[in-house]
């Protein structure tokens, strides 16, 4: 059990940095190609979102690489879960079904990774 909670707890840290990075570090115009969705938000909306997501990788994956902090890495995870939600209903807003269910597999295991660091 603990492995597999160590295993998605590294697999969400590792895609919300890469994801916060890449959505940080693009400038907008290639973002958009990338990402459609952000050609409809504003750059400042685009680069907070890049923020808590890079906070979010980190604030996984430092417990996990320290072994300890597991109430940490457990409230990260419902912040990330947050997140998620919040592009669940983006996604089912404009009906794109397969980002809704990548995001989804993602909600499930960020909620996994918040009940095997609390309970």
């Amino acid at each position: 059990m603990q492995t597999v909670l160590s295993i998605s707890q590294g697999i969400l840290g590792i895609l919300f940095a890469l994801a916060g990075l890449a959505k940080f570090a693009l400038p907008t115009h290639q973002l958009g190609k990338i990402m459609h969705w952000t050609a409809h938000y504003p750059e400042s909306s685009v680069r907070f979102i890049a923020i808590s997501e890079i906070f979010g990788g980190v604030g996984l994956l430092a417990p996990w690489a320290a072994g300890s902090l597991s109430q940490v890495a457990a409230f990260t995870a419902f912040g990330v879960a947050s997140l998620l939600l919040l592009a669940f209903f983006h996604h089912l807003e404009r009906g794109e079904k397969l980002p809704m269910l990548f995001v989804s597999l993602l909600l499930v295991m960020a909620a996994f990774v918040v009940w095997g660091n609390l309970g």
